[in-house]
């Protein structure tokens, strides 16, 4: 869990190594939303990728 790398948070001093890509984030939920029916997610966390 932590920020997602956008313009504002480079500029802010962010780096990206502590940043989520946001094409990761979305094939994420993309993945979470293509479950079954049957499958219940109570939870979603994604982290930086170090």
């Amino acid at each position: 869990m932590g920020p997602i790398d956008t313009l504002e948070l480079r500029e802010a001093g962010y780096e990206w190594e502590e940043l989520i890509d946001p094409r990761g984030l979305a094939k994420t939920v993309a993945h979470a939303l293509t479950r079954p029916a049957r499958a219940h997610i109570t939870e979603l966390k994604v982290y930086p990728q170090k």
